[in-house]
């Protein structure tokens, strides 16, 4: 609406500039026809300061729609066209528990490589089999909504987040065979993040090509 308003003063001043040059050439012909210089001097004053003015008009517009579409261009990645506004989906915000501003409160935990002693490495593999299984058990109980390994980290393996509160987070990591046996250990905490994260392992598969349940 603001450009509208640039774009419709630039046109006046314009059109302002382009009456005031036709009116000095009818007239100041007539004037000279007459011999009449006092009048022509005084009608040529008065279309240059009228030009002038509109010239000052015209750049004050181009100045501020520049800045009004810097303004815009700066809240888009470059190339990408301007987007509508998304409609507030009500029906997703309250399936995903979202508050006003689309988060909810999560846990996150840190998975790290325990201590277990004296446990042969055959038992530890079924172990940590037990743990994956369970991991998937939470996922498809909606319990863990994000879940993914880190890599050369060291003693830090992987990280889950789970719709939960520190209460349940808690239990749900005591219920792993592999947490009880110091297989693995884990560290909790709380986080506050986009409830939208509840919808990742509903979309996962549409965009994988070789699927596997996430661990």
């Amino acid at each position: 609406m603001l450009l509208e308003g640039i774009d419709s003063s630039g046109s006046v001043s314009i059109s302002c500039l382009e009456l005031a040059e036709a009116s000095f050439v009818f007239i100041g012909t007539a004037c000279l026809k007459k011999g009449d210089w006092t009048n022509f001097d005084a009608m040529r004053s008065m279309v240059c300061l009228l030009r002038s003015i509109c010239a000052k008009a015209l750049l004050s517009c181009f100045i501020i729609s520049g800045f009004i579409s810097c303004g815009e261009a700066s809240h888009r990645a470059p190339g990408q066209p301007p987007q509508e506004k998304i409609a507030f989906d009500s029906t997703l915000a309250t399936m995903y528990g979202a508050d006003d501003y689309g988060k909810k409160n999560f846990v996150l935990a840190y998975l790290r490589r325990g201590n277990p002693v004296d446990l042969p490495s055959s038992d530890r593999e079924h172990m940590e089999y037990l743990h994956y299984k369970n991991v998937q058990r939470l996922i498809d109980e909606k319990k863990i909504v994000l879940s993914g390994q880190f890599g050369d980290q060291g003693d830090l393996l992987g990280l889950y987040i789970y719709d939960a509160d520190m209460e349940e987070a808690q239990r749900l990591v005591n219920s792993d065979p592999a947490i009880q046996a110091d297989v693995f250990d884990i560290e909790l905490m709380k986080w506050y993040g986009p409830a939208s994260l509840i919808g990742v392992h509903e979309i996962h598969p549409t965009i994988a090509k070789v699927y596997k349940p996430l661990q």
